[in-house]
This record gives structure tokens, C-alpha cells and sequence, in this order.
């Protein structure tokens, strides 16, 4: 482009070089300084520089010269124009993409309990693989080994949530994409209402034995000798009341203590111990169960002879619900929203051999239907929360410190999970960890392939970054500016330079048509020839282009008295 551009400008400084001293008699040095205007933006500058010391004295009237040559240096401009007209610039494409999903579910029906065989011995004739088939297309049927694999995975829930590695609600989001994004989602879900109702629970204690006060007893003296200050033992019950809910029923709670002085010249060595967690379920109307919690802050001083102080309850509450999943997105590998509704769901009042059905409030809300299996088993969350009671155990150390329980596990029952569990409710924020809980299970049912038979996904946007050219537009003003002026500038130079012979920047030219008039000897330079000398000596000749004889063009000497007007 700059090439085109220069080209019929360099072609017209050429030519009206000619037609300058064609006009009338100039200064034989403005030859060589519009000759150089011709060759580039430097010769330009000097013209203009030149020249400007005549416009101003209002003897120059060159202006087509000077217009030419300031295009020329406009011309500098036009590479890094066009270099600002094209952009790279990096967007981010906002798509619909099948391969871009995110759990969901309508129903739930339990490969674990409902697609199974439920025990080593039963169930096993192909008969009823045959009709666990049909009744389950394309699902696979666990045996009893895959069945018991799969049933340590709810269990592995807890601990996970313990551990603080929370599962993700099922969303795939592959590559190109830089994020992606669904719109609003209504899934079946689990919610987990966590409540202090300290104030709804009575308590009722009773000291077995107040050795303290009769040492000589007979319960108690067999003991003088390891407590000779004597000790109390003792239980207090615990009952929750509903008030909002009169038919809600509840199993006791008891908290044990004991407190003795093991030597009597240290009088504040004593031996505590008690229990600071306990948990019972709760019949209430949450649709997957309720459990409530008593925990004891301080031990060493909760007990005053007839009531422990520094008690808090708590109840807790599983239920169905529809979970509204407002703008799911994934940020940094992980999935969030904008924000998560629950509404908790309604039994519609049938059972069906199946399944049970359940509603949302919401006008035209989803209805999900939970088969018998899920509906029955789901429970077990909260009967993991009914966990072993913890026990706290000071010797020689009256300051409570919280980071020494003893855990009193059941001697009958291997698994300590439950003893796990609460220990760290015991210690943690429980509110939280419910939460966590539901959100893990919630993840575990809406995963594809996992045990709901009836998850499925939802399909969602994908951002892409994409390189788009951007035209700039504002940039074309000089590069059409300049076209236009060198469109303006060829037409007019060849109309006003019509009838003169075409001879623009010939070197040849010169030689054929050079200066005539001057002897010898006036050409003569005293000192070494450079540019520099003659130009100086060009100042002060002046010359026309005119017709000889023979009719021969010539650079004609014009004498010195001649009038000039530039």
C-alpha cells in the first residue's frame, strides 16, 4: 500500500520539477531540493523547510510541490496505520455444548437397594437377574460381592465429609472450554436443617452415690482407700419437648459424672470423668429422619450436686427436597452458583408398590417419585449420626482441655465409625458438617451411573476463548486521506504539466537538457567539489526552461537584473 502510494507522488514531484522553472526563472538550487523531495520524506522536509522562507516573503507559489511533499510525509505514517487497523483480540464465545453436563434427577430408584441381590444365598436363580433386567433396561445388575462393594461408598460419605473432601455434584466441562455455565436447575436433592433448641430440654439428675458426703456407707466404703476424700457418681436425662410440634417424640439422653479426690494432701488432684456427647433420634416429621444432640462444654465444672451447666441441644433434620440450582458455573475445577433454594418436598398421600411419590409447592413444580428401597434405606443417614457417646477423662489434670477425650467404643462392635463421627461433632462446627453431609449425599444420588438409576444430566454453555481480528476503523482515516490526495495529485499534475515532454526524474534529462549560458570558467569552483559547494554556488544562478535553438529544451541562464517572483 505505502508502495503504491509513493510511487505516482515521487512520479509527480518529478514532473512538476520541470514545470517550475518551465514557468518562470528560479534558483538553480531549488532543482536539486525538489529533485530530492522526489526520493523519499527526508528531501520532503527540506522542500518544505526550504521553501518556507519564500511563501512567507510571498515570492513562492509552488503549492502543488509542497502539497505533494507533505503527502510524502504522511506516507510515513501508513505502516504502523496499518498496523493498528488489524487487532488481535482474545473473546470469549459463550456456546451450547452437549458434551457440557451436570447431574440431575427426577427420581430415585436404588441400584444398590432396588437392582441387587440382597443377600449371598437368595435371589441368585437367573430367573431373577431376568426380571431385574426388564425391570431395569440397560442397568446393571450388582451380585452380592458388587453389592457389598457399593454399600461401603454411603459410608465412605462420612468420612470424606470428615476428612473435608467434599464430592462434587456430578458436572463434566472438557477442554477447550475455560469455564462453563447451565441455566437454572430442579433436582430431587437431601437437605440437612440443623436447629439449637437448648431451650425445648429438661433435665433430671440423679447421684447414685454422694460419697463425698458418707464415705462410711456401704456402697461407699469399699472405695475409701482409692477415694478417701470420697466422690460423686451420678446421671442426668435429658428430654426435648417441641412446642412448634406437639406430636414430635424423643429418646432420652443421659450424661454421666463422677468427680473424687484420690489424695488427701492434694486436694485439688481429682479424678473426672463424663460424658460430654450423646445423641438419640427423634420422631419427627422430617421425611428422611430427624436426630437430636446434647453436648457438654466443660466438664470439670458442668456439675453443682443437681444439674450440669454449659449444655446446648440440637436437632437435626434429613428430609427430601427440590434443590433450585440458580446459574451452576464452574470456577477454578470446581462448581458453584449463584445461589441454591430449597423447598421441602410434600408427600402427595399414596404409596405405590414402588415407589412413593412426593410434590413441590412451586405452581407446576416437578413431582419425584423415591422407590421403596431408597425410601427405606436413606434413613441410615441419619442412624450413622446416632453414634457412641464420648467421654471425657481427666486424671491429676483438673483444666479441661478438649484435645484429650476418651471415646467409650462398644466392645461388641468393631466398627469404630461411629466413635469417629462423634468425636468430630464433638470438637467441630456441626452445623457445617450437616450441611456438608447433605450436599455429599445430594451428589452421590444425581450422579450418572452411580446408584440412582434415574440420574441424568443437564446440558450447559461452554466458554471458549477465541482470537477474532478486529478492524479498527479510526485507523483508515489517514490511509484513505492519503489515497484521495494522491488521486487529487495525479490528475492535476498531468492536466497542468500537459504539453511538456514527460521527463519526471530522468537522470538523462538533466544531461541533455542542462545549463546554457554560462562559460567555462564561471563553472569553475576554487575550492574541492561537494555537494555542499555547489550548492551554494546554485544559490546564486538563476535559470529558466526554455526553447533554444533548434528548439532543444535548456536550463537557460537568466540575467541577473530579471525580475524574480518565486
Amino acid at each position: 500500500m505505502k508502495t503504491t502510494l509513493l510511487v505516482p507522488i515521487a512520479s509527480c514531484i518529478g514532473q512538476l520539477k520541470w514545470r517550475h522553472y518551465a514557468l518562470q526563472p528560479r534558483p538553480l538550487d531549488q532543482l536539486q531540493v525538489i529533485d530530492d523531495a522526489s526520493r523519499g520524506p527526508w528531501g520532503s522536509i527540506v522542500v518544505l523547510l526550504k521553501f518556507a522562507g519564500h511563501v512567507k516573503a510571498g515570492h513562492f507559489k509552488a503549492f502543488i510541490i509542497q502539497g505533494a511533499a507533505i503527502i510524502s510525509i504522511l506516507a510515513l505514517a501508513i505502516d504502523p496505520s496499518v498496523q493498528q487497523i488489524i487487532k488481535l483480540q482474545v473473546i470469549e464465545l459463550k456456546t451450547p455444548s452437549p458434551k457440557v453436563q451436570i447431574g440431575r434427577a427426577d427420581a430415585y430408584y436404588s441400584r444398590l437397594n432396588d437392582a441387587s441381590q440382597s443377600s449371598r444365598f437368595s435371589d441368585f436363580s437367573p430367573g431373577w437377574y431376568a426380571e431385574a433386567a426388564k425391570r431395569f433396561p440397560g442397568v446393571e445388575i450388582y451380585d452380592y460381592t458388587a453389592r457389598t462393594r457399593a454399600a461401603i461408598e454411603p459410608l465412605a460419605i462420612f468420612h470424606n465429609v470428615i476428612a473435608g473432601s467434599i464430592p462434587q455434584l456430578h458436572y463434566t466441562c472438557p477442554p477447550p472450554a475455560s469455564h462453563c455455565e447451565w441455566d437454572d436447575i430442579h433436582t430431587l436433592g437431601i437437605c440437612g436443617r440443623f436447629r439449637n433448641v437448648t431451650s425445648s430440654v429438661t433435665q433430671n439428675c440423679n447421684v447414685q452415690e454422694d460419697c463425698a458426703a458418707n464415705n462410711s456407707s456401704s456402697i461407699c466404703a469399699p472405695y475409701a482407700n482409692l477415694y478417701p476424700n470420697g466422690f460423686i457418681d451420678g446421671t442426668c436425662d435429658f428430654r426435648y419437648h417441641d412446642a412448634t410440634n406437639p406430636s414430635t417424640s424423643s429418646f432420652p439422653i443421659s450424661l454421666n459424672y463422677f468427680r473424687g479426690n484420690k489424695i488427701p494432701q492434694r486436694p485439688t488432684d481429682y479424678r473426672i470423668e463424663g460424658t460430654v456427647f450423646n445423641a438419640s433420634l427423634v420422631d419427627a416429621n422430617a421425611t428422611i429422619g430427624s436426630v437430636w444432640i446434647v453436648r457438654l462444654a466443660n466438664i470439670t465444672t458442668a456439675f453443682d450436686g443437681n444439674k450440669l451447666s454449659g449444655f446446648e441441644a440440637f436437632t437435626i433434620d434429613f428430609y427430601w427436597c427440590n434443590k433450585t440450582l440458580r446459574r451452576p458455573s464452574t470456577i477454578s475445577q470446581h462448581i458453584g452458583f449463584e445461589s441454591i433454594s430449597n423447598e421441602t418436598l410434600k408427600w402427595n398421600g399414596q404409596n405405590y408398590s414402588e415407589h412413593i411419590s412426593y410434590f413441590s409447592n412451586v405452581n407446576d413444580g416437578p413431582i419425584y417419585n423415591i422407590s421403596s428401597g431408597a425410601y427405606t434405606q436413606m434413613p441410615q443417614i441419619v442412624h450413622n449420626l446416632v453414634t457412641k457417646p464420648v467421654t471425657y477423662l481427666s486424671v491429676r489434670q483438673p483444666t479441661y482441655d478438649i484435645n484429650k477425650p476418651v471415646v467409650v467404643y462398644d466392645p461388641q462392635n468393631i466398627n469404630t465409625s461411629p466413635a469417629i463421627i462423634s468425636e468430630f461433632m464433638w470438637k467441630n462446627d456441626m452445623e457445617k458438617f450437616i450441611h456438608d453431609l447433605a450436599d455429599a449425599f445430594t451428589a452421590y444420588i444425581l450422579k450418572p451411573g452411580g446408584d440412582n438409576i434415574n440420574a441424568t444430566t443437564a446440558t450447559g454453555y461452554m466458554f471458549v476463548n477465541e482470537t477474532i481480528i478486529q478492524i479498527q476503523w479510526d485507523w483508515l482515516v489517514l490511509l484513505i486521506c492519503e489515497t484521495l490526495f494522491v488521486c487529487l495529485l495525479l490528475p492535476t499534475t498531468i492536466v497542468i504539466t500537459r504539453g511538456q515532454p514527460l521527463l519526471k526524474n530522468s537522470t538523462i534529462a538533466l544531461l541533455i537538457h542542462g545549463l546554457f549560458g554560462w562559460q567555462p570558467g564561471e563553472l569553475q569552483i576554487p575550492l574541492r567539489e561537494t555537494p555542499e559547494s555547489l550548492d551554494r554556488m546554485a544559490e546564486d544562478m538563476t535559470v529558466q526552461l526554455v526553447k533554444c535553438k533548434g528548439g532543444l529544451l535548456k536550463l537557460k541562464r537568466v540575467d541577473e537584473s530579471y525580475s524574480l517572483r518565486f
